[in-house]
């Protein structure tokens, strides 16, 4: 959730000072730990656009977060794409998935454990399944 004020400048650590007293009474260490909740794994047959487009079509936002899918997949490919952000070609039961794994660079092993949501690539006008993937292990 995002606020809006302005603070005089020769306020602002007095209001730092604050803003920390009322965080440490609010937030309690577990709610600092990152805690990702997904959707649970998808069939063979759940991969396709029909159930991407409609996912898309949803609104998603604070309180209604976007599905997230977990699974497990053989990297087949991997190759950074726009000086940091991985292009993954990943291998699933059902067929090879292209994926984006936005803002990491790290080279993956050949197997891993991926959350991800599923998503559609547009390019010179035809559309394909890709998932973006949010993390992996």
């Amino acid at each position: 959730m995002a606020a809006g004020l302005s603070i005089r400048e020769e306020s602002l650590n007095e209001f730092r000072a604050a803003f920390e007293v009322v965080a440490q009474e609010l937030i309690d260490k577990e709610m600092l730990v990152k805690t990702i909740v997904t959707d649970g794994s998808l069939n063979a047959d759940e991969f396709n656009l029909t159930i991407a487009r409609a996912l898309q079509k949803q609104v998603w936002g604070q309180g209604f977060s976007e599905p997230l899918f977990e699974g497990e997949f053989r990297v087949l490919s991997q190759r950074i794409v726009g000086e940091k952000h991985l292009k993954l070609k990943l291998g699933a039961e059902s067929d090879d998935l292209d994926a984006i794994y936005f803002f990491s660079t790290d080279h993956l092993p050949d197997k891993v454990h991926a959350v991800f949501s599923l998503s559609i690539n547009e390019y010179n006008g035809k559309e394909s399944l890709q998932l973006i993937v949010r993390q992996c292990t």
